[in-house]
């Protein structure tokens, strides 16, 4: 893939990344409702031995919207991590790149997570920083673990 086609894909990226920090934290909660409600459908189509005998309910509503945004921001930093590891590793004069693919992207969360203190109704969370180093990091292992398995 040309240089210029990852650039522009790893852009897009932040771009869209970016766009998820610029909503407000009150209109973020319909988007965790109506993936609630479709969760809650495929659950009915479940047997109910493996769903249970309800729904996910009103009560568990921010258990879930917690979980359902921080698999979100663990996803998102896996996938940026993958697109600046691609871009970085066809660089030519770049040597280290997982490690600078990684700074990078916890960089970016560091920076999205104060950009969110100015949009309103969200604010900046260490928790969210973490979160995404995680996804930084068990990208990068997962894709360093199975580039050795590949040469053995």
């Amino acid at each position: 893939m040309k240089p210029t086609t990852l650039i522009a894909l790893t852009a897009a990226w932040m771009l869209i990344m970016f766009f998820g920090s610029s909503v407000p934290g009150f209109n973020t909660s319909g988007i965790t409702e109506i993936i609630l409600q479709t969760l809650n459908k495929l659950s009915a189509l479940l047997p109910e031995w493996l769903r249970g005998n309800s729904p996910i309910s009103v009560d568990s509503y921010s258990c879930f919207n917690m979980v359902i945004r921080k698999i979100g921001h663990f996803v998102e930093y896996q996938v940026f991590t993958v697109l600046l590891l691609i871009l970085f590793t066809n660089i030519k004069n770049i040597r280290h790149p997982y490690i600078i693919s990684g700074l990078v992207a916890i960089s970016f969360a560091f920076l999205d997570e104060l950009y969110q203190s100015t949009v309103p109704a969200r604010s900046p969370l260490v928790l969210d920083v973490l979160v995404d180093t995680a996804g930084v990091l068990i990208a990068l292992v997962l894709i360093r673990i199975t580039a050795a398995l590949r040469s053995d």
